[in-house]
C-alpha cells in the first residue's frame, strides 16, 4: 500500500510540473538557508567547548568605578593571582596568570616568523584545551621553554622533530621546544595562540614586568581559573567579589576605584562579551538568536508557499477526491496520500538543498570567516536530517491534507464544491506574513549599510592615502641612518616611528594631574609615543600650537593633546601649560603642552575619539612611511625591503596599508550586512515564487471569466488590474505592518553605536515601494499573459 502511495505521489508531482518546480525550488532554498545557518549557529554555540572541563573554567574579571560609571574589564593586576591562590585554596584547582596574547618574532637559523603567542604560568597548559601531539603537557615547567602549535612547528621545522630545538624569541629570550599541540579550532578563544612561553621568563628578562608582578596599579594581565569539582562557580564569584577591595582598603587612590571581582565562565566568553554598568548585556548571542529566527522564517516562508499552492489547486483535485471517496477510500487513506506527496516533495527539496549547501559553503565560509562543513557521514546528522524532512513534510502538508480529505464526495462530483470561501482568509494571511518578513529584512539591510557608510565618511583627521605601516620589534627609535636610508630610496616622502598603529591605540594610563583638575576625578588617557616626524607623515592637522621638532631639545618633555583630551580636561588656552604624570611604578615627570591636534579616528569608527596624549619618545613598535605620489607600489616595497635587510635583518618584513587596516574595522558589520542582504534576496525570491504560483492558479481558475470579459470588450489594462488588485492590496498591507516593526528593530540595533545615523522616512518609503514593484512585476508576468490569451481557447467548450 505504501509503495502505491509513493507511485501516485510521484505521478501527481510529474503531472503538475509548474506546481512541483515552484514548491521544490522554494523549499530547497529555504532548507539551504536553514542548513547553513544551523551549521553556523552550532559552531557559535560550541565555542570554547573543546576543553573536557569547560564548565569549571572561568576568567577573573573586574568592575571599577570611573567617575560614577561602572566599567568592566577582563584585565586585572598581577598580584591578584597569588591572592586568589592563598585565600581560596579549596575552591581553585588552578589559578593561572597570563599576559594578553601578543605578536613576537621567533628566530631559528635563517628563518624569522612573527606570530601571536601567550606568556602563561606553568599550569596554563591545564586551562587551555590542548591536545598534545609531541612532548609533554607540562612543557612549561622549565623557565626557558616553549610549546608550539602544529602549524607553527611545521612552519619553522618542517617535518623535523622540534623537541629540544632552540629558538630565539625577539632578541632577548632563548627557549627550548618542549611540546607541540594540535592547532586550536576556529571556534576557540585561543585560536590565534601559536605558542606558549612561561610567564616567569618574561618577568626574568624584562624588569618592568618583574615590577608589575607586585603592582596593584596596572590592570594589564589575565587570570584564568579552574574550579575544583562540585564547587559552585556563582558562589565562588560572590566570595571573591571584595577580595581586592579589602587588600587595598588602606591604599589610596587605588582603593577609590572600588574594585569588584567576579568569574566569567568559559562557556560564556564568546557569546556574552558585552558589559554595561557592571552587568552583562549579551553580545554575539544576539546575532545567534537573530539569524536563527531569520533562518526559521525563511523556512517558514517556503512552507507557506507549499501550503498556499496546495490549497490553491484544491479545486482542481476536488473531483479526484470525490472519485476516490466514491470507490471506497476513507479520509485516513486520503490524508496518507497527501502526506506522502508532501514528504516526497520535502525529501526531493532536501536533496537539492544539500547540493546547494555544498556548493555555496565555500562562499558562506568566506563571508562568515568560518571553516564549516557538512557532516554527511555523521550518524546524528543523518538521523536529524530524516527527522527534519519528516517533520517539515508533515507540518507543511498538514493543512492541505486535512482540507482536501474533508471534501464531500457527492458535492465535489456534482460540481457544487468551491474553495474560495474556505481558503481566502488563510491564504491572504500567509501572503501578508511572507511580504512582511521580506520588507523588515530589506529595511534592516539598508539601515546596516547606511550605518557602515556613515562611519566610513567620518573625517579621520589624517591622510590614509599611500600610508604604509611596518611592524617592528627591535627598532630602538634612534637609528637616524635607517630613516635617512629609507628616504634616500626616493620612493618615500616621510618616515616616522610610533608605539601604536595608526588605526589603534595600544596604551592607556592614568595618574595625570593638571591645573583645575577635580581631586575626585579619575582620569584615563590613551598614550602614543612618536618620533618628531609623526605628524608630518600622517599629515595631521594642528589646531593650536606647534608640532614636535628635532630642533627643540625640550620636546622630549613636551606633549601634544588631541581635541578630545582638551575637552576632557576642561583646559582653556592649553598651550604652555604643564601636566604632571605620577606613575608610582615607573616615573614621576612633568610635561609642557606645545600643541593641540585635530582628533584622529584611530580606534572604533563608530565611537567618539578617545582623549589622547602624544609624547616624543624613542620607543617604537611601528614604522609609518608615506609613498610619494605616482610611485609603483611593488617597486617601492622592493627598495624598502633592501634597507630593512640592512638595518633590521632579524625583523620579519611585514607591512600593511593603513587604509586597509582601517577598512578591516568594518568587517564584522559588513559581513552582517552582506548576510542580511543575501537572506533578504532569498526571502523575496521565495515570496515572489509563492505569489507567482498563486497568480498562475488564480488565472487558470478565472480563465473563462477572463475570456467572457474580453468578448464583452475589456482591454488588457483593465484585466491586468483586475487580476493584480488582490495581491497588490496584500503587499501594501504587508509593508504597513512591517514598517513599525522595522523601525523598532533598527533603532534597537543602532543603540549599540555612539555615533549613528538618523533613520529617514524615505528609507521606509522607498523600500516599501521597491517591494511593491518587485511583487507587481512578478504578478504582471502571469496576469498580462492571461489577459493576452485568445478567449476562443477558454470558451471553446461552452
Amino acid at each position: 500500500m505504501f509503495q502505491n502511495y509513493i507511485k501516485i505521489a510521484w505521478r501527481s508531482l510529474i503531472k503538475n510540473r509548474l506546481h512541483t518546480v515552484i514548491n521544490i525550488a522554494g523549499l530547497s532554498t529555504g532548507l539551504t538557508v536553514t542548513l547553513l545557518i544551523s551549521l553556523w549557529v552550532r559552531d557559535e554555540l560550541t565555542f570554547d567547548r573543546q576543553h573536557p572541563n569547560y564548565q569549571n573554567i572561568a576568567q577573573v574579571m573586574i568592575n571599577t568605578q570611573q567617575n560614577g560609571i561602572l566599567e568592566t574589564s577582563k584585565t586585572v593586576a598581577a598580584p591578584l593571582a597569588e591572592a586568589l591562590r592563598s585565600n581560596y585554596r579549596d575552591a581553585f584547582k588552578s589559578v593561572v596568570l597570563a599576559r594578553q596574547a601578543g605578536d613576537h618574532l621567533l628566530h631559528y637559523e635563517d628563518k624569522t616568523l612573527r606570530a601571536t603567542g601567550k606568556f602563561v604560568e606553568k599550569e596554563g597548559t591545564n586551562i587551555l584545551p590542548l591536545q598534545i601531539l609531541n612532548g609533554k603537557r607540562d612543557g612549561l615547567i622549565k623557565p626557558n621553554s616553549i610549546m608550539l602549535s602544529q602549524e607553527m612547528s611545521q612552519a619553522i621545522f618542517g617535518e623535523t622533530d622540534p623537541i629540544g630545538k632552540t629558538l630565539k624569541v625577539d632578541d632577548n629570550m632563548l627557549v627550548s621546544v618542549t611540546g607541540v599541540y594540535k592547532d586550536l579550532p576556529n571556534n576557540s578563544t585561543f585560536k590565534e595562540v601559536k605558542y606558549l612561553i612561561p610567564w616567569s621568563l618574561l618577568a626574568a628578562v624584562d624588569k618592568n614586568y618583574s615590577k608589575l608582578e607586585k603592582s596593584w596599579e596596572f590592570n594589564w594581565f589575565e587570570i584564568f581559573i579552574e574550579l575544583n569539582p562540585q564547587i559552585s562557580m556563582s558562589s565562588v564569584s560572590k566570595e571573591i567579589k571584595d577580595l581586592q577591595k579589602n587588600i587595598l582598603k588602606d591604599n589610596t587612590p587605588l582603593s577609590t576605584y572600588s574594585p569588584s571581582l567576579f568569574l566569567h565562565p568559559m562557556e560564556k566568553w564568546h557569546l556574552y562579551g558585552d558589559w554595561k554598568d557592571g552587568k552583562n548585556t549579551g553580545g554575539l548571542i544576539t546575532f545567534v538568536w537573530l539569524f536563527s529566527i531569520i533562518g526559521f522564517f525563511v523556512l517558514l516562508l517556503a512552507a507557506v508557499n507549499f501550503i498556499n499552492l496546495s490549497t490553491a489547486k484544491a479545486q482542481k483535485r476536488a473531483k479526484e477526491v470525490g472519485i476516490r471517496k466514491a470507490i471506497g477510500s476513507n479520509r485516513k487513506q486520503l490524508m496518507l496520500q497527501f502526506f506522502c506527496e508532501s514528504v516526497l516533495t520535502t525529501f526531493l527539496s532536501y536533496l537539492l538543498a544539500l547540493a546547494l549547501a555544498y556548493f555555496s559553503l565555500p562562499f558562506f565560509n568566506d563571508l562568515s570567516v568560518k571553516s564549516l562543513y557538512i557532516p554527511y557521514t555523521d550518524l546524528n546528522f543523518l538521523l536529524i536530517s530524516i527527522g527534519f524532512v519528516l517533520l517539515i513534510g508533515l507540518l507543511s502538508g498538514a493543512y492541505p491534507a486535512l482540507l482536501l480529505s474533508s471534501f464531500n464526495a457527492i458535492n465535489t462530483l456534482r460540481g457544487l464544491f468551491s474553495t474560495s470561501k474556505k481558503m481566502v482568509t488563510p491564504r491572504q494571511v500567509l501572503v501578508v506574513i511572507q511580504f512582511t518578513i521580506a520588507t523588515i529584512l530589506s529595511i534592516g539591510t539598508i539601515i546596516i549599510f547606511q550605518q557602515i557608510q556613515h562611519a566610513k565618511n567620518r573625517q579621520l583627521g589624517y591622510n590614509q592615502k599611500d600610508l604604509i605601516s611596518f611592524r617592528m620589534s627591535n627598532f630602538n627609535g634612534r637609528n637616524e641612518a635607517f630613516r635617512n636610508n629609507l628616504l634616500q630610496t626616493g620612493v618615500l616622502s616621510d618616515v616616522a616611528q610610533t608605539t601604536s598603529p595608526a588605526t589603534d591605540n595600544w596604551s592607556n594610563a592614568s595618574g595625570f594631574f593638571w591645573e583645575g583638575k577635580n581631586s575626585t576625578f579619575k582620569d584615563n588617557f590613551s598614550l602614543v609615543a612618536v618620533s618628531p616626524d609623526y605628524g608630518k607623515t600622517l599629515e595631521w592637522k594642528m589646531m593650536a600650537g606647534r608640532d614636535f621638532s628635532k630642533d627643540f631639545v625640550s620636546d622630549s618633555s613636551s606633549v601634544i593633546l588631541n581635541e578630545s583630551a582638551i575637552r576632557y580636561m576642561g583646559i582653556k588656552e592649553p598651550i604652555g601649560k604643564t601636566i604632571r604624570w605620577k606613575d608610582e611604578t615607573f616615573s614621576d615627570a612633568s610635561y609642557t603642552i606645545i600643541g593641540v591636534v585635530k582628533d584622529l579616528v584611530s580606534q572604533s569608527p563608530y565611537e567618539p575619539v578617545y582623549q589622547t596624549i602624544y609624547f616624543m619618545q624613542p620607543a617604537a613598535n611601528f614604522l609609518l612611511a608615506r609613498l610619494k605620489p605616482g610611485i609603483n607600489t611593488q617597486d617601492a616595497l622592493t627598495k624598502i625591503k633592501t634597507v630593512f635587510n640592512k638595518y633590521a635583518p632579524d625583523e620579519a618584513f611585514e607591512f600593511s596599508f593603513v587604509k586597509d587596516d582601517f577598512t578591516q574595522k568594518f568587517s564584522f558589520e559588513e559581513r552582517v550586512g552582506k548576510l542580511a542582504l543575501i537572506l533578504t534576496l532569498l526571502t523575496l525570491l521565495i515570496s515572489c515564487m509563492g505569489i507567482f504560483g498563486l497568480v498562475t492558479f488564480m488565472a487558470e481558475q478565472r480563465k473563462k471569466e477572463i475570456g467572457i470579459r474580453k468578448v464583452l470588450g475589456a482591454n488588457i489594462q483593465s484585466l491586468t488590474q483586475l487580476l493584480s488588485f488582490e495581491f497588490v492590496k496584500l503587499v501594501i498591507i504587508s509593508t504597513l505592518i512591517a514598517i513599525p516593526f522595522a523601525w523598532w528593530l533598527t533603532n534597537k540595533w543602532l543603540e549599540n553605536f555612539s555615533l549613528k545615523i538618523t533613520i529617514s522616512w524615505w528609507t521606509f518609503a522607498y523600500t516599501s515601494l521597491a517591494i511593491l514593484l518587485v511583487a507587481l512585476f512578478t504578478i504582471s508576468f502571469q496576469t498580462v499573459k492571461t489577459a493576452l490569451a485568445n478567449p476562443a481557447d477558454s470558451l471553446r467548450n461552452e
